[in-house]
């Protein structure tokens, strides 16, 4: 998929605590999942999960979330729409990320999302926490 106006480089590099994703960027985490991020703007970038988030990929997520937020002064959005799989520890992704943002004074929200997502936000009672009110 071509979003970014280029065809986006695709990179399995681990990163460690501070990384971030950079527009037209594609992420893998571990087999089953994939991270990108839409260009720099004046709103909340989004950041797009496909996959599974579970514990294979959870630590590498996190850093991912929080190093974005370091470097993203307008905070940013979580599109989990493709979201297959999501366990507790996809969940904790979520809070950890969002304990990063509220530490900065950044915008986070979980945007759209998958009725894997949303059944667990629904379980823990964690909606009103993650989501922007509408």
């Amino acid at each position: 998929m071509n979003t970014f106006g280029r065809t986006p480089s695709v990179t399995d590099k681990p990163e460690g605590a501070g990384a971030s994703l950079r527009p037209g960027t594609v992420r893998r985490l571990g087999a089953y999942t994939t991270v990108r991020l839409t260009a720099d703007g004046p709103a909340p970038v989004t950041v797009f999960v496909d996959g599974e988030i579970d514990l294979a990929c959870a630590d590498e997520l996190t850093a991912l979330l929080c190093g974005t937020l370091e470097t993203h002064p307008q905070g940013i959005d979580v599109n989990l729409a493709s979201v297959g799989f999501f366990d507790c520890r996809g969940l904790r992704v979520l809070l950890d990320a969002r304990v990063c943002a509220r530490r900065l004074g950044r915008y986070f929200a979980v945007g759209a999302h998958s009725p894997a997502v949303g059944r667990l936000l629904e379980m823990t009672n964690t909606r009103s926490l993650l989501t922007a009110p509408r």
